[in-house]
């Protein structure tokens, strides 16, 4: 795929069951349109809708925000759709903390988020030692 290079990533999303491409995303590098604002526009190719411009107060902004404003589109509209590193229902947009509630709140979300992937991660781990430990003993191969 040839892309414009204003274009800074894309991501194909495919239909779950027949794995045939739906439509494409894809983000546009952030423009300066004046001090404290800019737009990230977004591009879906293969469906019905107009291009998006995602305002920002900087560049960071409007990217972070592009790529939420996608995820919840995504989200409300196509359900089902998946990217090719991703399972049924992945569309491989994820959820950033928000920090329209304020800072605190998103410390808060950052925090609950960290927590259970930790918990997650020392499950993962216990589970593999068993493993190792097993197979040390031949228990399985």
């Amino acid at each position: 795929m040839k892309l414009d290079p204003e274009i800074i990533a894309c991501r194909e999303l495919f239909e779950n069951e027949s794995n045939e491409l739906v439509l494409t995303v894809k983000i546009c590098k952030p423009l300066y349109v004046k001090k404290g604002e800019w737009l990230c526009r977004v591009i879906y190719d293969g469906i019905k809708t107009d291009e998006k411009k995602i305002p920002g107060y900087d560049a960071t902004q409007s990217l972070y925000m592009a790529l939420e404003y996608t995820r919840m589109f995504l989200s409300k509209n196509y359900k089902e759709l998946k990217w090719i590193g991703g399972e049924k229902g992945d569309h491989g947009f994820n959820m950033i903390a928000p920090r329209f509630f304020g800072l605190k709140f998103a410390k808060k979300v950052e925090k609950m988020v960290t927590k259970a992937i930790d918990k997650e991660n020392k499950q993962l781990e216990k589970k593999i030692a068993v493993r190792h430990a097993a197979k040390k003993q031949g228990w399985v191969s």
